[in-house]
């Protein structure tokens, strides 16, 4: 038996509703706390880390030098950038300079932030005054008729002032010619 094709009914059609105004702005409609999160699945965060290159050992990158300007120059002289007029070709950017003060009333540490064939650009990061309690070699009896001075035949030696006698030379390093004048003050009766 054959089904005759049915006709079917049809179905009531329903008029589209008119569609909602929407803002203009589609973030306008979304809550700020979840357009954040939509913003934050779409870019996600950027993980930063340093480079293993970037990190070296100070040691290897720059050098700390030590000066020991005569008792009548000042901070003042120090920040002027001709002062270091003469040790230019040593300095780069970024080194540290301690400052010890012949008389050792005052001390500082300096960074180069600039160096040309003629001037240092000087920074002061430390000053501080000191008395002469602080300075060990201004309390010894008998220092202040000695003085330390560098010179590159001689290295760091002591001089009496009197008539100019070096007692000891050859020294390394200030701290050690400042340990044999200590020496040298032992063995003068007072």
């Amino acid at each position: 038996m054959v089904q005759a094709p049915v006709n079917p009914t049809p179905i009531a059609q329903s008029k589209p509703k008119a569609p909602a105004a929407q803002p203009r702005n589609r973030a306008a409609a979304v809550p700020a706390t979840v357009a954040a999160e939509q913003t934050d699945q779409e870019a996600p965060k950027r993980a930063v880390t340093l480079d293993s290159n970037r990190l070296r050992e100070a040691e290897h990158e720059r050098l700390v030098y030590r000066c020991y300007p005569p008792k009548e120059h000042t901070i003042e002289d120090l920040k002027r950038p001709a002062y270091w007029a003469s040790v230019t070709p040593k300095l780069r950017p970024w080194e540290k300079i301690e400052v010890c003060a012949e008389d050792g009333l005052w001390y500082a540490e300096l960074l180069v932030t600039a160096v040309e064939r003629s001037v240092a650009v000087v920074h002061v990061l430390k000053y501080d005054e000191l008395s002469s309690v602080d300075v060990g070699l201004s309390t010894l009896a008998g220092a202040s008729k000695y003085e330390i001075k560098h010179t590159p035949g001689l290295k760091w030696h002591v001089i009496r002032k009197l008539d100019r006698h070096i007692v000891k030379d050859g020294l390394a390093r200030r701290e050690d010619a400042e340990f044999a004048l200590q020496e040298h003050l032992k063995t003068i009766p007072t």
